[in-house]
Parts: structure tokens; C-alpha cells; sequence
């Protein structure tokens, strides 16, 4: 059953999460849009790891008038045996940026939606798993997404381009 609470509404959850969610009325929903002004920015850092790749990206959220714009910097990782190091490595430079894009509002209430899910997630059984550090309003959250959903990676993938 959907429940209100002061911020957003919860819709049911899909079968697929069923099996690795947790329910709590008493978590309080988090939404990193609200609050902000002019030119302040929503940075999500994701790192998807798969069975035959490793993704990192920066997306960058920019509240102006018109409402929220949305640009991506993807970097290379390199992995276990190949690094030197034997640590997993991130480029220091960008390997692709996205063209800036305007944000539909509808899109931005379906990202609130998803960090919520997310948040609600006790584990997953997927080999993909997204990690996500979101920096908004001088906090920082941080989601593990291994549930086979990936919903926010399709999500931001329509604006950007690039999907894993």
C-alpha cells in the first residue's frame, strides 16, 4: 500500500524489490532538490561495477529559471590486475562529457522516487551494483543499488547518453 508522508508519496514497490527491501513508515523520504537556489548544485557520484565492466561518473545537477540541468562526466577505471597498483583506479580527467540538458520536473519527482527505493534496500542478488554518493545542500548520501532495477542509471541515461 502506497503511504503519504510530508514530502512525497510512495508508490508500491516493483515485484523485483520485494525480495530485498525493507519497510520503514518512519524513515523520513530524502529529496537533495529541495531547498535549493539559483545555481546550486546536486552531484551524484556513481561508481557500476558488472561483471565485465567498471563505470564512474560525475552528474551534475544546476538549479537556474528555467529549473534543473543535467550534465555527466564519465571516466575510465581501470581494475584489479590491470592497474599497477592492483587497486581499482579512476581517470583524473573526464573521458566523455554529456551537453548540458534541461531536466523535465516530472523526471526530477521519478529521481526522488528512486533514491527513495534505493534507500529502502536491504541487499540485492544482481552482479551489477551501483554505488551512489550524492552531494546536495552541504550533506552527503550515500546508496547501494544492487537490485537488477538500475532504475536512476535509466533514468539519467536519457538526459546523458551513456548507460551501463
Amino acid at each position: 500500500m502506497p503511504y503519504q508522508d510530508k514530502y512525497i508519496t510512495l508508490k508500491p514497490i516493483p515485484i523485483n524489490y520485494v525480495n530485498f527491501c525493507r519497510y520503514d513508515k518512519n524513515a523520513e523520504p530524502v529529496n537533495p532538490f529541495s531547498n535549493c537556489k539559483n545555481l546550486d548544485t546536486v552531484l551524484f557520484e556513481t561508481s557500476t561495477t558488472g561483471c565485465f565492466n567498471h563505470y564512474f561518473t560525475k552528474t551534475f545537477f544546476i538549479k537556474n529559471k528555467a529549473g534543473w540541468t543535467i550534465q555527466k562526466e564519465e571516466y575510465n577505471v581501470v581494475c584489479g590486475s590491470e592497474s599497477k597498483t592492483g587497486k581499482t583506479e579512476v581517470s583524473k580527467k573526464p573521458t566523455h562529457i554529456s551537453k548540458a540538458r534541461i531536466v523535465s520536473e516530472g523526471d526530477i519527482n521519478k529521481i526522488i522516487l528512486a533514491i527513495n527505493k534505493i534507500r529502502m534496500l536491504m541487499d540485492g542478488g544482481c552482479t551489477t551494483n551501483s554505488y551512489y554518493t550524492i552531494k546536495y545542500n552541504n550533506k552527503t548520501l550515500e546508496l547501494h543499488d544492487g537490485s537488477c532495477e538500475d532504475e536512476l542509471n535509466k533514468i539519467l541515461y536519457t538526459y546523458t547518453g551513456s548507460y551501463y
